[in-house]
């Protein structure tokens, strides 16, 4: 009888050992396999201190602020003028600012009560200098055959008829310089870019879409 209950509980004892073994083993693989739930919820900030379940979103550096634009300078008056040879000023080309301003008055000075207004644009092509604020040009309207005109005994050839703009306005040569918007030197200036060359011929460029400034050289 003692052999047998002796027996017994050693096939018990073997029993209880290989279960304890075995729960060991289990253990040790979830939390190395990453299933321990309570491993988990640590990870995921879920453990003793609590919180969310999802981990913060990363910030993202602040983006810069945009460049900021220089404001347009052209009609300036006391601005720096070089001289060439011949004592006059060279010439700059006027900032896109400045041309986009005069393309859209030139829009709505002459074809604002025309029904195809959208599709008429007015373009600065010549570019003969800026004289106490009024820009003198010739425009892709009034392009065309080389014309000379007279004023005050000065002669100007132009390809095209030159306009003058000032705060919106438009006129002819002649207008601007009877209006007083132009002395008699400011006309003897532009004669001269006129027939010396040294202004600014503006081309479309198909490349980049924009209009460039090509300075037109002395004459032969």
């Amino acid at each position: 009888m003692k052999t047998k209950n002796g027996a017994l509980f050693l096939t018990v004892l073997t029993v209880l050992l290989a279960a304890m073994l075995l729960f060991e083993g289990c253990t040790a693989n979830e939390a190395s396999t990453g299933n321990d739930p309570l491993a988990n919820n640590n990870e995921n900030g879920q453990g003793e201190n609590g919180g969310g379940g999802k981990k913060p979103p990363v910030e993202k550096p602040p983006v810069g602020e945009p460049p900021v634009e220089e404001p347009c300078t052209c009609l300036d008056e006391d601005k720096e003028v070089e001289l060439d040879e011949n004592g006059y000023p060279v010439l700059k080309p006027i900032c896109e600012e400045l041309i986009k301003k005069i393309n859209e008055d030139g829009i709505n000075f002459y074809y604002a009560n025309l029904p195809i207004v959208g599709l008429i644009s007015l373009r600065v092509l010549d570019f003969f200098g800026i004289y106490n604020s009024s820009v003198v040009f010739v425009d892709d309207w009034n392009f065309g055959a080389k014309l000379t005109i007279f004023i005050d005994g000065i002669s100007f050839t132009a390809i095209g008829h030159i306009t003058v703009w000032k705060e919106g306005e438009f006129y002819t040569l002649e207008e601007a310089y009877e209006l007083g918007l132009l002395e008699k030197n400011d006309l003897e200036k532009i004669a001269y870019y006129c027939s010396h060359g040294g202004y600014f011929r503006y081309q479309f460029n198909i490349i980049t879409g924009k209009m460039e400034a090509i300075k037109i050289e002395k004459k032969g």
